[in-house]
């Protein structure tokens, strides 16, 4: 449960921050924390357990991800680069060649 509730407060960070892009300064993060952030977030909301796929691609994102000279990464910039993460991945699974993509990841 504190695995959930951690994720889905990031989340609504995430949004708040997003609304709101020219905040001068916000929480920040262990570099470690950005990382599991950042995919355990993608994969709680996007991913498809549920989902019988028949086929499979492998893709790499490499995101590069600013930290300060304390090894901290600021959520503002964590937001950015969680939607630049999900936008490629969305593009990624777009253009897939597959005959029939079950459900829509966008």
């Amino acid at each position: 449960m504190q695995v959930n509730r951690t994720i889905k407060d990031f989340n609504k960070k995430m949004v708040f921050y997003r609304e709101n892009p020219n905040l001068k300064s916000a929480e920040n993060v262990s570099v470690d924390s950005a990382i599991w952030l950042l995919e355990s977030t993608i994969n709680y909301f996007h991913s498809f357990p549920a989902e019988t796929y028949y086929e499979m691609e492998m893709d790499t994102i490499i995101l590069v991800v600013p930290k300060s000279s304390t090894d901290e990464v600021n959520l503002i910039v964590l937001t950015q680069k969680y939607y630049e993460m999900k936008d490629e991945i969305t593009n990624v699974y777009n253009n897939l060649p597959f005959t029939e993509i079950w459900q829509d990841f966008g």
